[in-house]
């Protein structure tokens, strides 16, 4: 799948019979899912959480203010961050999923004090030809998360609505929309430490600021069904191309500097 888009034409993908995707042992969480686009569930022991609390302290000893991502860091931090991550997560995510790979996990935090400001809502890049698949997000905080200190917001369904492929940086379709989203469709995510919730990259989404004294610790990762190629769209000239691309682009790529010419075709 090689596709050029225009900006003002963007490519919409269609429901098809069946699509691929990472799915869950349990059926009725399954259906659960797509019905609302995302899932919660308690996921890892408190030991796993503090190994993971303590790669904070390894790769990032000091937060940045506001929010700050491993995802837009430098490869080789980047690389270790995943690499350390897939080590925690391997277990756990086996014992809920079936045929599953993670092309990506990463560390994210929200300093204190100076990131009051809520996330402004957006959907996750698409990482695969989303007219024959589906990938997922799974967001995991190491600390209690409420609406004082960062919790995810979502507005369920919203996965479910036509959707155009979304290229590295591109910008949020509906935020002419977001002030009524906001208002009547969007919910707090209220979470323990080591929960974890699934979404589909799809889904509408966004997070509180952190007013509380001290960070919001969590990690995250990208999930694709283990065939499944990943499929990203990188900005050109004219648009967006989209195209198979091996696992290791999301390791070795600079990720900041197509983020940020993606802002550019907006």
């Amino acid at each position: 799948m090689t596709q050029t888009i225009a900006p003002e034409r963007p490519a919409t993908c269609t429901t098809a019979p069946h699509v691929a995707s990472p799915g869950f042992v349990d059926p009725n969480v399954q259906q659960s899912y797509h019905q609302l686009g995302f899932q919660t569930m308690p996921l890892l022991h408190p030991e796993d959480v503090q190994t993971l609390t303590q790669l904070f302290d390894l790769l990032l000893p000091e937060l940045p203010d506001g929010f700050a991502s491993t995802v837009l860091m430098p490869p080789d931090l980047r690389r270790a961050a995943h690499l350390a991550i897939c080590d925690v997560l391997a277990a756990p995510l086996s014992g809920v999923l079936q045929d599953f790979r993670v092309v990506m996990g990463s560390l994210v935090a929200r300093a204190p004090g100076s990131d009051q400001r809520d996330l402004p809502l957006h959907q996750d890049w698409s990482f695969v030809d989303e007219s024959r698949a589906r990938s997922v997000s799974v967001w995991i905080p190491l600390q209690d998360v409420d609406a004082e200190n960062g919790c995810l917001q979502v507005v369920p369904g919203s996965h479910r609505h036509d959707q155009p492929l979304r290229g590295i940086g591109s910008g949020f379709r509906y935020r002419a929309a977001e002030a009524e989203l906001r208002a009547r469709h969007l919910h707090d995510l209220l979470m323990r430490a080591g929960e974890a919730v699934f979404f589909d990259h799809r889904l509408i989404h966004g997070s509180r600021g952190n007013d509380s004294a001290l960070p919001r610790l969590a990690v995250g990762a990208v999930l694709l069904e283990r065939d499944v190629p990943l499929v990203m769209g990188q900005p050109e000239e004219q648009g967006w191309r989209f195209a198979p691309l091996p696992d290791d682009f999301l390791m070795e790529a600079d990720l900041t500097a197509l983020a940020r010419k993606g802002a550019g075709r907006e």
